[in-house]
């Protein structure tokens, strides 16, 4: 259960530890005195209950009753993995029991101590984080190992950063975890599949989570990158509708269902890793067009996939599947295979004829590249040129991160490796169509329209469907290269 062989550089880039510790942690007018309009200043820390609290460890007794008689020892123990296995149940049972609220600030404007969020039975991200770190520290975990985040969560649909909170976990070899119960827990059981879908649909290809001040029950840090010199009174003065922007139940949703269908016989703590590490791999500042398959890197993309697969470890793992999701949902490929079912025959390099209904061609009806927009400062051919171009790769994906970029999140934070675009091979991509022109990567709900820029698909019946055949393909291709890869046997 240990997690000894893997890493997320994107979240181990910060000082989870805090980098400088904040000696005024006091929350101006939070709550009211009961049966008054008095307001009174509260202590960050007291929303996490003290390790001795009744209510607390009356509940952490129902977690442990339902439990084997060898899980309820293992759970009290301090063997080996029992600190992570406490963390595991602490978080199903969190997600299981306690329903995601998004709040209404016009009629409940302060957070819940843990109790209330027990006794109503539902929270906002900030209520449910405070209870599941209060739940971890009354189990024994040390609240060295533990954080409540106050924080920004950069949406990928349209690149604006939102207030979030979260909880941070240091496991037992040292690595710090990123728990978030909406998340990361049995797809969001809590959450109505109506929900789920709504989530699915706006989130975006790209999550970056950015710390701002950390807190367990002893005391609070700043971190000073992304802070600088404001003060925590100042953080908190700013945000007069504190995370009412922002729905952050299942973010990411697309691929951790499809994490959570491919890898269904893992270990939970495990997948949790995989998981995480999926949502490191779209952090803005590390962008890599040959992990998502953009920019026309498509024998390299798969190259790479090999190159992570042969790591062995769960980061490695995490990122080629992370990429095989990113494969169907940003080529061209769906457009061409063979239907299999409620799925697409999986693709194969090396048989590609086989795996498609007909012809590879971009002068057809439905990928007439003259119906797609291209980089006039890379490519400077003609339009035939440009198709015999793309005739000759066969498959092709959208340009991204190029310089004729107008999105915010690609101009603001998406950098194109330098080494890439000083390769000589550079400039022909330019022809791509442009990747919101050809991908598929999110769910439409019944009042959504077709994405603006979207050109293959004509109805949002079409695209859905598009949608579920991609997600099952991705799907059957990790399974299928677990399957008869013994290399990976490690994983279960």
């Amino acid at each position: 259960m240990c997690l000894t062989d893997s890493d997320i550089q994107s979240l181990q880039k910060w000082n989870w530890d805090g980098d400088h510790i904040i000696f005024n942690p006091v929350i101006d007018s939070s709550r009211c005195v009961p049966g008054t309009e008095k307001r009174f200043d509260t202590d960050i820390r007291e929303f996490l209950s003290n390790k001795d609290n009744a209510v607390i460890r009356r509940e952490l007794r129902k977690l442990v009753d339902r439990m084997a008689e060898k899980k309820k020892a293992f759970f009290r123990s301090r063997a080996l993995g029992s600190f992570d296995f406490r963390v595991q149940k602490i978080l199903e049972y969190v997600a299981e029991n306690i329903a995601y609220e998004y709040k209404d600030l016009t009629i409940r404007k302060c957070w819940l101590y843990p109790e209330e969020t027990l006794a109503t039975k539902s929270g906002d991200c900030e209520d449910r984080s405070f209870l599941l770190a209060s739940m971890i520290l009354a189990s024994g975990v040390s609240g060295y190992c533990v954080r409540v985040v106050l924080g920004k969560i950069v949406d990928g649909k349209n690149g604006e950063p939102h207030d979030h909170v979260w909880v941070m976990y240091k496991n037992e070899t040292g690595r710090w975890m990123l728990l978030e119960s909406q998340l990361f827990v049995g797809e969001g059981r809590d959450v109505p599949v109506d929900r789920r879908r709504d989530a699915a649909a706006s989130s975006g290809a790209y999550l970056e989570y950015l710390p701002y001040f950390l807190f367990n029950n002893d005391h609070m840090w700043s971190v000073l990158e992304n802070t600088g010199g404001t003060t925590f009174g100042q953080y908190l003065a700013e945000r007069g509708n504190f995370w009412r922007d922002f729905d952050p139940c299942f973010a990411g949703a697309a691929h951790n269902s499809i994490f959570d269908r491919a890898f269904s016989e893992m270990g939970w703590l495990k997948r949790l890793w995989l998981k995480s590490v999926s949502v490191a791999v779209d952090v803005l500042p590390n962008y890599n067009p040959l992990i998502h398959f953009d920019n026309g890197y498509i024998p390299e993309g798969w190259d790479l996939v090999q190159k992570n697969l042969d790591a062995k470890n769960l980061t490695g793992l995490a990122t080629a599947a992370h990429s095989i999701a990113d494969f169907y949902a940003h080529s061209t490929y769906a457009c061409f295979a063979k239907e299999k079912g409620d799925s697409l025959v999986t693709y194969d390099s090396d048989h590609l004829d086989d795996c498609c209904a007909g012809p590879i061609s971009y002068s057809g009806p439905r990928l007439d590249l003259r119906n797609f927009s291209y980089n006039k400062r890379l490519f400077k051919g003609s339009e035939a040129e440009r198709i015999r171009l793309l005739n000759e790769k066969k498959i092709i994906s959208g340009r991204y991160a190029q310089e004729d970029a107008k999105g915010l999140i690609e101009n603001v934070w998406v950098r194109f490796p330098g080494a890439l675009k000083a390769s000589g091979d550079y400039a022909w991509r330019g022809a791509l169509p442009r990747h919101d022109e050809i991908a598929v990567d999110k769910y439409l709900r019944d009042k959504d329209p077709l994405p603006g820029k979207h050109k293959i698909y004509k109805s949002r019946e079409e695209y859905n469907r598009q949608f579920e055949l991609r997600c099952n393909a991705a799907v059957d291709h990790i399974k299928e290269i677990i399957s008869r890869n013994e290399s990976l046997k490690w994983i279960s």
